[in-house]
């Protein structure tokens, strides 16, 4: 019995670790939804989209659920959404004018005609109206029309004006432009602009107390059977069946309405309060801080949106002034920002910042984050680092975590200093008080600071530009120190610091002398005699002797065989061997690939791509972002592309990708986006320093299970053979760095049968070797 016991639990141990593994191809999101705009009820349940990312919440049983391209949407970065109650159907449109339409039945039907055609046409979507069966949907260049429950547009009118809402009223349709106001009857044809009038409203108004322009008009609805019209630098007015125009509800504060039905209709502002209707002469107000979007959830609840960055579900009745608050702090979790300026991964963890600056700064608020596998994201409270360092934290750029000691971070500001964080809280802001960090104009506190690197000795480098002594040192005894060369004297604008193998440091320089500086202290920061510098960006030639130009170095990286890959904006470069980097003649290579089409031409490999940044994973290939074209994977040499991920065949919102950081250890690669942060599980994995923690998954293989069979904890390069136990080999090669995939086929392509197999690995070097075992069952 006990053995019986023993192996239950075994099984189930192996099951749940099969479960909790990323898949090898899977990709995960890592999206912010802080910036919330707008909330739909659908039958009491809240779809919210943030930051044009959607999620659902269900107030039954308190489940979140978000939605991307990689559980059913058929694109990303969603412009608005709307819910056909008729239809039971959640209407997506894109940025691009692509349309999903998500059924209740959790199916969803793209419609990418618009998005294929008009491509010169502005297709900011303004409004979305339903009525009956169809969707009325404003746009920049006019309206087009959805009939949901046949999933096809119905009619577009391109009218080359922006239609801000569509109402349709007693067989009429209205239109707010920034024209005016227009009517056309139904039984016309809507997609001709010469069948509309100008339907004049401000005129009618007849009272002075409030003055406004039909082009005002950004908001038409109905309420209480007369058609409403919401002019925000005025209020809300309506009209009466003679035509006259009165005002329902003032306050020039109102910033939206959200028609609910012919008895009730929602105004906002960003400050303050929600006002209800009560009749077409009064209404009743309700404080709130910072309405961003609302809707009415039944039962007189009400979801609302805050410029806390929540979704709240709440109760409000007539007879009570206050808003009463069910669920609060409603939000998947996620990091702060989708712009994902800067990651880096180490210490087992993720770290992002959302700032950035080109020449100057951007005055993005403070926003750092962090991700851990096992606990997900952790937000660090800009309120609590303004208080601490008495400054307004702006535009972070890199961060760094100390070696070993994940939760003490420093992060750079391109304004303010460098931030030092403990167990996520802020404890000091390192500046031109305090520190040897300079400011541009004396006195001013304005300190560009940029790049983060620890060398070998624990001292932490970083770049300090526009000053007269851009690199600053803080020890590793937690004294600051400068560096300082009359060589260094005309470069003054300095970026990312990376240091090599041999504790070199290589500092990239920016703008119209784009470059890198080599820095070599000798180990002491006191004798500075024994110093090297090297400014390496003039007269930049490549291994054919031809003359290479770039205008951004972004960063650069080391690789595990000691050559330095550069990310520029004319491309991919490598300097061979860092070894000896200052005696030696720099050459700038690039990787020539044959065209094998019979000639001897050849092609560099990503010549004048606007390459980001690189990383380098676990078998030394390289990952390479840029700017328009997504993503890459790059073999060891540089001379194949094993992946090229972009928006078309990957779940990339992006392909403008800002940013990589690799955990080599489990083979994730996180890509950062201008839209949101990704994360693929590649097929490498660091390389071990033995055969110590060699592990098989799944193991045993059941009979239901259609995937790859893994094995990690290799040494790096390994030569590994898989046989059954007479000695037969089913499959043989090198891993990937410390992993190696088997597809459990034999050479022939075959499924093995049911039993027992042994896999060997053995060292590069044949040093040492393992024997483990796994179990296939059929």
């Amino acid at each position: 019995m006990r053995k019986f016991i023993a192996l239950i639990i075994s099984l189930t141990l192996a099951l749940f670790v099969l479960q909790a593994q990323t898949l090898i191809g899977e990709w995960q999101t890592h999206y912010s939804y802080e910036r919330m705009q707008q909330v739909v009820n659908a039958k009491g349940v809240a779809f919210v989209v943030a930051d044009g990312h959607l999620f659902k919440y269900d107030p039954e049983d308190g489940n979140i659920k978000t939605y991307t391209k990689i559980n059913g949407l058929n694109d990303s970065n969603i412009s608005k959404i709307g819910y056909n109650k008729s239809e039971e159907c959640l209407v997506i449109i894109y940025e691009n004018a692509n349309i999903d339409l998500y059924y209740n039945d959790d199916k969803i039907i793209n419609i990418p005609n618009l998005n294929l055609s008009y491509s010169n046409l502005n297709k900011t979507v303004n409004d979305i109206k339903m009525d009956e069966n169809l969707a009325y949907v404003s746009t920049g260049f006019g309206f087009f029309t959805i009939n949901v429950s046949k999933a096809e547009i119905k009619e577009t009118a391109v009218f080359n004006m922006s239609i801000e809402s569509l109402c349709v009223f007693n067989n009429d349709i209205y239109m707010s432009s920034d024209k005016g106001i227009y009517k056309c009857s139904l039984n016309n044809n809507i997609q001709d602009f010469n069948e509309w009038t100008i339907f004049p409203v401000s005129q009618n108004y007849q009272y002075s107390d409030y003055t406004f322009s039909d082009k005002d008009i950004n908001q038409i609805f109905v309420y209480k059977d007369r058609l409403h019209f919401l002019a925000p630098s005025a209020a809300v007015f309506y009209m009466e069946t003679d035509g006259s125009v009165h005002r329902n509800m003032q306050g020039k504060e109102i910033t939206n309405v959200t028609p609910v039905n012919n008895d009730l209709y929602i105004a906002y502002n960003s400050t303050s309060y929600i006002c209800l209707p009560t009749s077409l002469n009064s209404h009743n107000t309700y404080y709130a801080s910072e309405v961003l979007c609302a809707d009415y959830a039944g039962n007189n609840r009400y979801w609302i949106t805050s410029s806390n960055n929540y979704l709240s579900l709440t109760q409000i009745n007539e007879n009570d002034s206050q808003i009463n608050y069910l669920n609060n702090q409603i939000k998947p979790n996620g990091p702060l920002n989708n712009y994902a300026f800067f990651l880096k991964f180490e210490n087992n963890k993720l770290m992002a910042t959302g700032g950035g600056y080109f020449l100057d700064r951007y005055n993005t608020p403070a926003q750092l984050s962090e991700y851990k596998p096992d606990t997900g994201w952790t937000v660090f409270s800009k309120s609590q680092i303004d208080e601490v360092s008495g400054e307004n934290a702006r535009d972070f750029a890199s961060v760094i975590s100390e070696p070993g000691k994940e939760d003490h971070l420093f992060v750079t500001s391109w304004g303010e200093g460098i931030y030092e964080f403990r167990d996520n809280k802020c404890i000091k802001l390192h500046n031109d008080d305090n520190s040897t960090l300079q400011d541009i104009f004396d006195g001013d506190h304005y300190i560009r600071v940029d790049g983060l690197a620890y060398d070998k000795n624990g001292n932490l480098w970083t770049t300090n530009s526009f000053v007269s002594h851009a690199i600053k040192v803080l020890k590793s005894d937690g004294v600051w120190t400068e560096i300082y060369s009359p060589d260094l004297a005309n470069i003054e604008n300095l970026k990312s610091v990376m240091v090599d193998r041999n504790n070199v440091k290589w500092i990239t320089t920016g703008n119209l002398k784009s470059g890198f500086l080599l820095i070599d202290e000798n180990n002491t920061f006191e004798n500075t005699a024994d110093d090297k510098y090297k400014y390496v960006g003039n007269n930049k030639v490549n291994q054919q002797g031809a003359n290479i130009s770039f205008r951004f170095l972004h960063s650069l990286v080391e690789d595990k065989i000691g050559n330095v890959w550069l990310a520029t904006d004319t491309g991919p470069y490598v300097i061979h061997n860092s070894k000896d980097i200052f005696s030696k003649n720099i050459v700038f290579n690039q990787i020539a690939i044959p065209r094998n089409d019979g000639t001897n031409y050849i092609d560099y490999l990503l010549n004048q791509v606007d390459i980001t940044c690189i990383a380098i994973d676990g078998a030394n290939r390289k990952w390479m972002s840029t700017s328009t074209s997504g993503v890459y994977l790059i073999s060891s040499d540089g001379m194949e592309t094993i992946h090229h991920f972009t928006t078309d065949n990957s779940p990339l919102p992006s392909n403008n990708v800002r940013s990589l950081a690799m955990d080599e250890e489990n083979g994730v690669i996180y890509i950062g986006t201008t839209h949101g942060i990704l994360s693929y599980k590649s097929d490498s994995q660091a390389g071990a320093p033995d055969y110590e923690n060699v592990s098989v998954y799944p193991n045993p293989v059941r009979e239901d299970y259609e995937g790859d069979i893994i094995i990690t904890g290799l040494m790096n390069n390994s030569t590994v053979k898989i046989t059954d136990l007479n000695g037969n080999i089913m499959k043989q090669g090198i891993s990937l760095g410390g992993q190696f995939i088997w597809d459990g086929r034999n050479q022939r392509g075959l499924s093995v049968k049911t039993g027992v197999y042994l896999i060997f690995g053995s060292a590069e070097n044949g040093s040492q070797g393992v024997v483990s075992k796994v179990m296939i069952v059929k």
